[in-house]
């Protein structure tokens, strides 16, 4: 008896995860792609915050959305340099049972210099979000950092 009143009590204090991940990685040439595993569901909700219609992000449709996607990245993932932001265009985006796997690249080259980044995936529909990037350059060590909120930005030296 006390063990389905532990369930029930689980149950009830269990709370789904908000969570994406982006993984940064630069080569010996300084070209850079990023890629994005961002929960379907969603991704449809920050799509549909922001375009007003709810899309269908189902293998057979994906594609038709690919422009959305990306909408969606440029608005809440940016890069730095010193000057500018650098422009992303979107290279592969899939689906793996519940997880878009979003693949972008730049159209310039990685930075020298200071850079800053800004990921606020979902965070303008879900408090609890929790957006956890990778950086791996050839020349420094895997950096890891969880940017919480929209005014926070990696700098990486």
């Amino acid at each position: 008896m006390t063990s389905g009143y532990l369930f029930i009590l689980l149950f009830y204090t269990l709370h789904p995860i908000y969570l994406s991940t982006c993984k940064i990685e630069i080569d010996d040439q300084r070209q850079w792609q990023a890629t994005f595993r961002i929960f379907y569901d969603d991704l449809e909700d920050g799509i549909q915050n922001m375009q007003g219609s709810r899309p269908n992000l189902d293998t057979s449709s994906l594609h038709r959305y690919e422009h959305y996607m990306l909408s969606y990245l440029q608005k809440h993932f940016e890069i730095w340099n010193v000057t500018e932001s650098l422009p992303i265009k979107m290279k592969n985006a899939e689906r793996v049972a519940d997880v878009i796997i979003l693949t972008v690249s730049g159209e310039t080259m990685w930075p020298d210099h200071e850079v800053k980044l800004r990921l606020d995936i979902l965070t303008e529909i879900f408090h609890q979000q929790k957006n956890i990037i990778q950086v791996h350059d050839s020349h420094l060590p895997v950096v890891y950092r969880s940017l919480n909120s929209v005014d926070t930005y990696l700098i990486i030296p």
